[in-house]
This record gives C-alpha cells, sequence and structure tokens, in this order.
C-alpha cells in the first residue's frame, strides 16, 4: 500500500507540473497578437499531422485456456491537432490491420481494428486559446464477454464507446512563418469496464493526462514542418479481480513519452475557382515510449489476474505515415494516408510468462484519415 501511495503521489506531482505549465502558457498566450488562419490571411492553411493510430500496450486478461488483449486507444497529441487554435469541426477515421486480439491453443487471433473519433475545437481570447472535446467510437475488442459461449469464441469485435476526453490549448509564439504552443489532452474513464465470463475482472476508472508543446515552421513556399513533444500520465491504478477470489490487485499502467514529427510540400495552392485550393503532400514519424513498466503482478495470482504487462517492458514504437491532405473552399479537407511499423521485437523485457511476442509492432499497416471543416 505504501509503494502505491508513493506511486500515486509521484505521477499526481508530475500531473501538476504539467498543468502549471500549462497556465502559465496560456498567461503568455494572452499577450500574443490574434493570429490570421490561412482561409482568413489567403495564405496555405495548417497541415496536420495524420498520425499513427494511437494504439498501446493492451491489456491483458487470463481465464482458463484464453487470453485476451483489450486495445488500448490513444488519444495523442501528435495527431490531428494543429499547432494554431483553431475553430474547426473533424471526424477521424483509422483502420488498423492484423491487430492481435487474443490467444488460445490454436495460437494467436488478430483483427482488423477500426477507430473513429469525433472532435470539436473552438477559439477563445482573440484566437489565443482554444478548447477541444473529443466523442470516440472504436470497433475493437469486445470488453465484454459475458455468456460462456462468447468466451467460447474466444476474443470477439464489437463497437464500443471509448474514453472521452477534453483539451486545452495556448499560443506561446507565432510570427507568420512559424508558431509554437503548449496544451493539455485529458482522456476520462468513460469506457465499459472489462468482463470476462463475470469473474473475471478489471475496473478502469484511471483519467490520462497529456501536456504537450507543439510547433510548426512554413517557408512560405512549397516546405513546412511540425512536431509535437508530449507526456501521458496516469492518475491513479486500476483494480483487478477475480470473483469469490483472494486475487485482488491494483495495477498501474505504463507512462508514455511521444515524439512526432512530420515533413512536407505543398503540390498545389490557392487554385481558386475550381473548389479545390491545396493540396499537399506529407511524410511523418512517430515514436511513443512507455517510460514506465507496468506495475508488476503478486506472485502465486496467475489464473484470471489481468496481465503481467511489465514482461512487454519499456515498449518503443516507431511509426511510419505518409499521406496527402486536400484543401477546398469554404474550410473543407480531408487527408488521408498508410501508417507502417519501423520496429518488431520479438523477445519481451522483463521476466516470467510472455503473453505477447511482439511488443514494439502493434499493427501490420493502418489507413489513417480525417475529414474536417475549418470555419
Amino acid at each position: 500500500m505504501l509503494s502505491i501511495c508513493k506511486t500515486k503521489s509521484r505521477a499526481l506531482g508530475k500531473i501538476f507540473l504539467g498543468v502549471s505549465c500549462l497556465l502559465v502558457s496560456l498567461n503568455q498566450a494572452a499577450d500574443v497578437d490574434a493570429v490570421h488562419h490561412g482561409d482568413d490571411a489567403g495564405q496555405t492553411p495548417e497541415v496536420l499531422m495524420l498520425g499513427d493510430g494511437g494504439l498501446l500496450q493492451p491489456q491483458v486478461l487470463v481465464r482458463g485456456s484464453r487470453i485476451f488483449y483489450m486495445a488500448t486507444h490513444a488519444w495523442k497529441a501528435g495527431e490531428n491537432n494543429p499547432v494554431l487554435p483553431t475553430d474547426r469541426f473533424s471526424f477521424q477515421i483509422n483502420s488498423l490491420q492484423n491487430v492481435a486480439t487474443g490467444r488460445s491453443g490454436a495460437g494467436t487471433r488478430t483483427d482488423a481494428i477500426q477507430e473513429f473519433r469525433f472532435l470539436a475545437e473552438k477559439t477563445l481570447f482573440d484566437g489565443n486559446v482554444s478548447v477541444e472535446l473529443l466523442l470516440p467510437f472504436y470497433n475493437t475488442t469486445l470488453y465484454e464477454s459475458s455468456s460462456q459461449a462468447d468466451f467460447s469464441l474466444g476474443s470477439q469485435i464489437d463497437t464500443q464507446f471509448g474514453d472521452m476526453g477534453f483539451g486545452v490549448k495556448g499560443l506561446l509564439f507565432s510570427n507568420g512563418s512559424s508558431a509554437v504552443s503548449a496544451g493539455l489532452r485529458v482522456e476520462t474513464p468513460t469506457k465499459d469496464d472489462y468482463r470476462i465470463w463475470d469473474d473475471v475482472r478489471s475496473d478502469d476508472s484511471v483519467w490520462h493526462f497529456t501536456p504537450y508543446i507543439s510547433g510548426r515552421w512554413d517557408n512560405r513556399e512549397n516546405w513546412f514542418a511540425s512536431g509535437v513533444l508530449s507526456y501521458r500520465l496516469n492518475d491513479s491504478p486500476f483494480r483487478s479481480y477475480v470473483v469469490g477470489t483472494s486475487n485482488d490487485v491494483l495495477l498501474r499502467e505504463p507512462e508514455y513519452l511521444a515524439l512526432d514529427g512530420a515533413l512536407g510540400c505543398w503540390l498545389c495552392k490557392r487554385n481558386h475557382g475550381s473548389g479545390l485550393a491545396d493540396v499537399a503532400a506529407m511524410f511523418e514519424v512517430h515514436y511513443t515510449s512507455a517510460s514506465t513498466r507496468q506495475s508488476n503482478r503478486p506472485a502465486g495470482s496467475l489464473q484470471g489476474i489481468p496481465t503481467n504487462n511489465s514482461d512487454l517492458g519499456y515498449t518503443d514504437y516507431l511509426n511510419l505515415t505518409i499521406g496527402c491532405a486536400a484543401y477546398f473552399e469554404g474550410g473543407l479537407e480531408y487527408s488521408g494516408g498508410f501508417a507502417f511499423p519501423l520496429r518488431d521485437t520479438l523477445t519481451p523485457s522483463g521476466s516470467g510468462t510472455s503473453y505477447i511476442s511482439s511488443t514494439d509492432r502493434s499493427y501490420s499497416w493502418a489507413f489513417v484519415s480525417n475529414v474536417g471543416w475549418r470555419f
């Protein structure tokens, strides 16, 4: 219990530091002049990173001969997030292929997983600050296998409501060709808890906080670049237990450091009168590292307790995304591309039973896209 309290105090301290930095940033942002965006100033719009899907280490539940990999979807700061505060709506659609969803005597099962994220962003204080609201839906691993029939089929895919999120962002610096901002994204525990046949349970009431700093550069001719540095924290452990047994533990998820960068060029600019105004191509690199391990499960409580994810170690995801973005008159935009993992560590770090054989590759490839409207 003492170690849990110390760990929680450490995480809360990091959260307090991140929020404090954000408040300082917003105070500085109040002194920045209002920014004119591409459509308002007759310039090219800011190109948003497509991202890599944001799939992190799964939660692993064991029930008899079945192992269930519960997908962990994260709202990353390095995807669909403009550096400049912007009035907009967006709908993000990602399709991740060959995601490991479970294992039995027949081997590892893989499925395609889809992510659907609705986002609204509204500017405040003359365009220097913005607030965000996220409503996520996922066609992902079934969180509740409540019947023997469901259990006998193994891991299933179903539509689930994810963790609703909100965020705030403040502009720190802008000179027309470059800009820097800082923000905080918060994910609330609104998705269903995990249930396997009514007795193996995981109650996830964890809040996630992601402070970040982002920047962009545009040479006002053909080239542009952007980058985001972020850190994903959790406020508390989650409870995992088996009904009717003494297997009842608190486990803490890893914390994640993420570095996302993009380089792009304009293929077509300001083609007025045709409907299609601007077209850009971009190359993105997304690095996400588990800077802490998930806390260990007590010895002797193997059956049912969801996972010894400490076997996964300090996971390093490195993904490449290649895509294009098209901007239309009236503020409409569409971007799409493909993401590919660049790393594949076959032997997990740590000791004990390995539940997952590939720790640095959460999918084989992914299609990522976004439809938006700036107003």
